[in-house]
């Protein structure tokens, strides 16, 4: 993950005082790769509109996903891109790189909308 914002507007993602503050903050810089976990299509539009949050996979310099269950396909999304992993599998994320890139200053309008997402959510 390691991005500020998805899905068109989605902020604060990563948040370390889930699951007892036992996160550090995510940063484009550190070095950690955060991973998220979504149950389904229903789940992804409750944590765009505010109304749930996503499930803290994992942080670390090195992660490594495995199947414990044979014969069972996962749905996941690399890139963005929609892929179909099919059980057993093992995958190994690990950063390779690292660039600089441009953000833009929050407009007053996405202020707006941050403050109305944290109103909800409360």
């Amino acid at each position: 993950m390691n991005i500020d914002q998805w899905g068109g507007g989605v902020t604060d993602l990563w948040k370390k005082e889930r699951n007892g503050g036992n996160w550090k903050d995510n940063s484009y810089g550190d070095g950690l790769i955060e991973v998220i976990g979504l149950t389904d299509v229903l789940h992804m539009g409750q944590v765009q509109v505010g109304m749930d949050e996503p499930f803290q996979v994992g942080q670390g310099r090195v992660l490594t996903l495995k199947s414990k269950i044979e014969n069972t396909i996962l749905p996941v999304q690399i890139d963005g891109e929609p892929i179909d992993i099919i059980a057993p599998f093992q995958i190994t994320i690990q950063r390779k790189d690292q660039i600089n890139i441009l953000a833009t200053v929050p407009t007053e309008q996405g202020k707006i909308v941050n403050f109305l997402h944290r109103a909800i959510a409360e």
